[in-house]
């Protein structure tokens, strides 16, 4: 398997989450070059999050790969930035006429694009509610209680992302034709050491800036997206009358989001 040019070294389920250019990878032994003047092979911290850029030998390609990661970097930024609207939006358009009650039945005219992340929700919240009135019918409980795991597990998952990249030290590596060029470690308070290889060039240089700044911008993006699925979340409960429909709301907002960031991903 090709080693990716942008590498973050995490557990493979980590892979639709990622924004940008990155792709995961299991983790695997520090970059080693016997090269005289690079920096020592260590091994990061067990829970830092781990950011790799392999770039190519040749400086054309260097600098076409980081312009086009930091393009797929802009325009999941510019997407997300678009995402509280549109959940204004599709509260505002799923919600009940004046006086009515919510339904979530399939009305004669789509509401919604077919198979757009919007359809995908109301169609996911129709089923959310629909159980759950169900579960009211025969007893809550059981209902409730898979419900409530689920959203937390949910949960949970999203907050270790969070708690992984902003408690503890992110390291970014640039290596190009097999040889460690730089490293830097950096906390959440922007604290940074940096390594580097005793011949580095400018280009280089500046080739282990972008890479940098690209990993931190990601970091950001993801801490955007907790939020930006935390709101969401608050603003679809109040869609939702069923307490399952309610528990529910945070992992739909967060499956949403991650469906909108998918569309981002998938465009040339």
């Amino acid at each position: 398997m090709t080693q990716p040019v942008f590498e973050f070294v995490g557990e493979e389920n980590t892979a639709q989450e990622l924004l940008g250019p990155w792709q995961a990878t299991p983790p695997r032994p520090a970059s080693v070059s016997f090269d005289v003047g690079a920096p020592p092979a260590e091994e990061p911290p067990e829970d830092a999050s781990v950011w790799r850029v392999n770039l190519p030998e040749d400086p054309e390609a260097v600098k076409s790969a980081l312009d086009q990661a930091q393009g797929q970097v802009d325009a999941a930024q510019r997407e997300l930035a678009k995402v509280p609207a549109r959940f204004d939006d599709f509260v505002k358009r799923a919600g009940p006429p004046a006086g009515e009650a919510v339904s979530f039945a399939a009305p004669s005219e789509p509401v919604f694009e077919s198979g757009s992340p919007e359809a995908e929700l109301f169609a996911l919240m129709g089923e959310t509610e629909k159980a759950g009135a169900a579960a009211v019918s025969f007893g809550i409980t059981d209902f409730a209680s898979e419900a409530v795991e689920s959203a937390k597990a949910e949960f949970a998952r999203l907050m270790e992302q969070v708690n992984r990249e902003f408690l503890h030290f992110a390291w970014i590596e640039t290596n190009q034709g097999g040889l460690l060029l730089a490293r830097t470690t950096m906390g959440w308070s922007g604290d940074a050491n940096n390594v580097w290889h005793s011949e580095i060039t400018p280009e280089q240089t500046r080739a282990h800036q972008q890479s940098l700044d690209l990993a931190v911008n990601t970091r950001m993006m993801r801490l955007r997206t907790f939020t930006t699925v935390a709101t969401g979340a608050v603003k679809l409960s109040a869609l939702l009358t069923t307490p399952a429909g309610a528990v529910m709301a945070l992992p739909m907002a967060w499956k949403y989001v991650q469906q909108v960031l998918a569309q981002v991903r998938q465009k040339p």
